[in-house]
């Protein structure tokens, strides 16, 4: 199951902020790189 899918339905049924090792690998590697783009759908910590 990719945690990406179902990361914001979480986040709206517990009111509570879901990070995941993909999550967080990914937003660092992006900030790594200078990057500070959006990514709709995978939770708030990629928004």
């Amino acid at each position: 199951m990719n945690s990406q899918d179902v990361a914001e339905l979480i986040e709206q049924r517990i009111a509570r902020p879901v990070v995941t090792s993909i999550t967080a690998t990914l937003w660092k590697l992006m900030r790594s790189a200078g990057l500070h783009d959006r990514i709709e759908g995978c939770g708030r910590l990629l928004v």
